[in-house]
């Protein structure tokens, strides 16, 4: 009976351990969709834009951001930021590559309109304070000007140089961390897998 109890612990460990996981990812602030035809703002070659928002609480681990390029230009990074104030660095700053989620073809008046991803190192954010999300030296390969497009959302958007606070704000979403979430599936195998190993060890002891 020891032997057989022992084993069924063993089972179980090893099953547990090799549960598969789903990715639970969250939005903690999403600023609206694109407009991509009003207007948009320079973030390279000198220049930085920044949002102001705020959120119900949660880790920031990554934006989604839409820009304008020009034909056939690809963004490959960029520098960002969170801060108390535009264009501040106070909590966190680095640089992301960048990843083209969508690529919504021209908007008319001569642009390309790109979604793009960043993921960086985790920001606590906490519930009701203003934080503001800066980009800025947005690698394109052949040099040229990226805009940030703005989509007249909730956040208050500002420029640095000449512009200051704008009379609109960027499409751009703020992402949240992944937490590991056992998947159903697995834990239904599971149990089928335990019941087994039970009656195994009833059948074991009567014997």
């Amino acid at each position: 009976m020891k032997y057989s109890i022992s084993v069924l612990a063993l089972v179980v460990s090893l099953f547990v351990a090799g549960v598969p996981t789903l990715t639970a990812s969250t939005v903690l602030y999403d600023n609206g969709p694109y407009n991509g035809t009003t207007d948009a703002y320079t973030i390279n070659n000198g220049w930085l834009v920044s949002n102001g928002f705020t959120t119900s609480g949660g880790t920031a681990t990554g934006a989604n951001f839409v820009v304008w390029a020009f034909s056939g230009d690809t963004l490959t990074s960029v520098d960002w930021a969170f801060g108390s104030t535009p264009g501040g660095t106070e909590y966190a700053s680095g640089t992301a590559s960048a990843t083209l989620i969508s690529d919504f073809g021209g908007n008319g008046i001569g642009y390309d309109l790109q979604s793009y991803g960043i993921s960086f190192l985790d920001v606590p954010l906490l519930a009701g304070t203003t934080y503001w999300l800066s980009l800025s030296n947005a690698a394109v390969p052949n040099g040229d000007y990226i805009y940030w497009d703005e989509n007249d959302g909730p956040a208050t958007g500002w420029q640095n140089n000449d512009s200051g606070y704008l009379s609109g704000s960027e499409a751009f979403q703020i992402t949240g961390g992944s937490s590991p979430i056992p998947e159903p599936a697995s834990f239904g195998l599971m149990g089928l897998g335990l019941v087994g190993m039970a009656g195994l060890i009833r059948r074991r002891i009567s014997a």
